[in-house]
C-alpha cells in the first residue's frame, strides 16, 4: 500500500505482511511538495502534486522516481485508464488527459458545465466527473474524453458533490450535506438517494466498494460507513476511539479488507466474510 503524506512532503511504501516497515520516499530526489492524490497500475505509481504544478510517476516495485510530469497546473484528483491518465484541475475548471505512455499531455478539456471538477470515476467506458461548484456530473468518452451528457436536476439529488467510486454499471455519487446518489450508468438514470440519520454521514467524502458493500468516510464524523452496495440499506457504522479514527481522508479496499487514512495513523477493517454479496 502507498500512501501520500502530504505534511510530509513524501509518499510511504507499507508492506502488506505482518512485520514489515514501512518505506518512506522524500527527498530532494523526488521534488514532493504537497503530495495529494495517487492512483497505480502497469507496475507505476502516479502522485499528483498541486503546490508542485506537477504528477510524480514513481515505479511501483522499488519506488524510484520514473519522470515528473509537469504542464499540469495544480492537479487533483486522478483516474487511470489503459494508457490514459485523467486528471482533474478545479481551479481551472479543467480535465487534463495524459499519455501514461510517455508522460506527455494530450489534451486539456474544457467542456462547458465543468465547474470545479473533484472526483473522476470510470464506468461503462465512460469518465464520469463530479462538479462541486455547479451540482451536477459530467459523462465523457473515457477513450477521447468527447463530452457525452450532463446529469442535473432535482432528481439526482447532487449538491456539491465531492466524491464517486464505480462498479461496471454503477455510480455513486458523494455530496457533501450527506446524501450519496447512486446513478446507473447505462441507462444513466438515477437509482436512489442514500441518506438519513442512521447512515451517519457526517459530510461524506471518499468511498470504496469491497464484497459487494460501499463504504464512505466521514470527513466530519470521524466514522465510516457501510451500505449494501445492492440495496443501499444500512449495514454497520464504524466510529468511537478504538478505530482510531482521526479527521480521515483516504480510504482504499484490498484482500477482503478496508484501509482508512486518518491524519496520523492508518486503520485496517476486516468485515466479517458472512456480509459478502456480489457486486450490482
Amino acid at each position: 500500500m502507498w500512501v501520500t503524506n502530504a505534511a510530509g512532503d513524501s509518499v510511504t511504501e507499507i508492506g502488506w505482511r505482518p512485520g514489515s516497515h514501512p518505506i518512506v520516499r522524500s527527498g530532494p530526489g523526488y521534488g514532493f511538495l504537497k503530495p495529494g492524490a495517487i492512483t497505480a497500475g502497469h507496475d507505476r505509481l502516479w502522485v499528483a502534486d498541486d503546490v508542485a504544478h506537477a504528477i510524480f510517476e514513481l515505479n511501483a516495485s522499488d519506488g524510484s522516481l520514473v519522470r515528473k510530469i509537469t504542464k499540469v497546473a495544480a492537479p487533483g484528483s486522478l483516474l487511470l485508464f489503459g494508457n490514459r491518465l485523467w486528471v482533474t484541475n478545479p481551479g481551472a475548471n479543467t480535465i487534463y488527459l495524459i499519455n501514461t505512455r510517455t508522460g506527455s499531455k494530450v489534451r486539456a478539456f474544457r467542456h462547458t458545465g465543468l465547474r470545479y471538477p473533484s472526483a473522476l470515476a470510470v464506468s461503462h467506458r465512460l469518465l464520469w466527473v463530479a462538479n462541486e461548484a455547479k451540482d451536477t456530473v459530467t459523462v465523457m468518452s473515457a477513450t477521447t474524453g468527447a463530452w457525452k451528457a450532463t446529469l442535473r436536476g432535482p432528481r439526482f439529488g447532487l449538491s456539491q458533490p465531492v466524491a464517486e467510486v464505480a462498479s461496471r454499471t454503477m455510480l455513486w455519487v458523494a455530496s457533501t450535506p450527506r446524501t450519496i446518489t447512486q446513478i446507473n450508468t447505462v441507462t444513466r438514470k438515477p437509482v436512489r438517494t442514500i441518506s438519513g440519520s442512521r447512515y451517519r454521514l457526517g459530510v461524506p467524502g471518499p468511498m470504496a466498494l469491497a464484497d459487494g458493500k460501499l463504504w464512505v468516510l466521514n470527513t466530519a464524523g470521524d466514522s465510516v460507513t457501510e451500505i449494501d452496495a445492492a440495496t443501499g440499506r444500512l449495514a454497520a457504522v464504524f466510529a468511537g476511539r478504538a478505530y482510531g479514527f482521526d479527521h480521515p481522508v483516504g480510504i482504499a479496499a484490498h484482500d477482503h479488507a478496508i484501509w482508512i487514512a486518518s491524519a496520523s495513523s492508518l486503520t485496517r477493517l476486516v468485515p466479517p466474510a458472512s456480509r459478502s454479496s456480489m457486486m450490482p
